[in-house]
């Protein structure tokens, strides 16, 4: 947005006395913003909202081998599957 000019045609439509309130728009806030109310929402929502209470994830193939997975298809360690929902052998558990 910035090498195409657009947010400087945004800002200067929209910032100062085109504003209702008069705020200066700042796409660099904007984004700081935007980012650190991401992170705090998905703190909250993991905190929760986490009912697997897994914490050691290993990336691999989900098959039908007697490996344990989430339910992303990620590898699981059996520790991990002690609480929540978890795949093994095809099948979907829940503890």
């Amino acid at each position: 947005y910035i090498s195409s000019g657009a947010a400087e045609r945004e800002a200067q439509r929209w910032s100062g006395d085109t504003d209702i309130a008069g705020h200066k728009i700042d796409f660099d806030d904007e984004l700081d913003y935007i980012s650190r109310w991401i992170t705090r929402r998905m703190e909250v929502l993991d905190e929760n909202y986490n009912p697997t209470g897994i914490a050691t994830v290993v990336v691999g193939g989900c098959g039908h081998d007697n490996g344990v997975y989430n339910l992303q298809g990620q590898r699981i360690s059996e520790s991990a599957a002690a609480k929540g929902i978890y795949i093994r052998g095809g099948r979907k558990y829940v503890k």
